[in-house]
């Protein structure tokens, strides 16, 4: 089995969360919303700068005030359908800068009230997540 180490981001953009939507048949969790994360190469970067930086690729978005504040582990198909033991290391971050654009392997971006999120179908890291930092009931 593979392992990837994933970071993610709950950005905030005052009462509202970003979610992005995988494009149908398209890795893990296609055809839902998700929070904005990618994988970290560590022989290149540190957590910090891969979150930063997945940010950057799937939303045209700048962030700041970064804050380590969950992490969770899950076996799922990879893009491949290999079998993959993921570590998720989750970051809470503000919008600072930038033009919402939807890119890399996201089809759609949108700007969600906290009070909104249960009509979305979210990947269940994303509902997991968000139900234990009680952002979701």
């Amino acid at each position: 089995m593979k392992y990837r180490i994933i970071v993610s981001a709950v950005i905030f953009k005052e009462a509202l969360i970003l979610l992005g939507r995988k494009e149908k048949d398209r890795g893990p969790y296609p055809n839902t919303w998700h929070i904005p994360g990618g994988g970290v190469d560590l022989e290149k970067e540190t957590c910090d700068e891969a979150v930063v930086r997945e940010v950057r690729e799937e939303t045209c978005l700048e962030v700041k005030n970064l804050e380590k504040i969950h992490w969770d582990t899950g076996v799922e198909p990879s893009k491949h359908g290999e079998m993959t033991y993921y570590i998720f290391l989750v970051y809470r971050c503000e919008y600072e800068k930038g033009d919402l654009v939807a890119s890399d392997d996201l089809e759609q971006l949108e700007w969600v009230a906290i009070g909104n999120l249960k009509n979305y179908t979210l990947s269940n890291p994303t509902a997991l997540l968000f139900k234990k930092i009680n952002l979701l009931n």
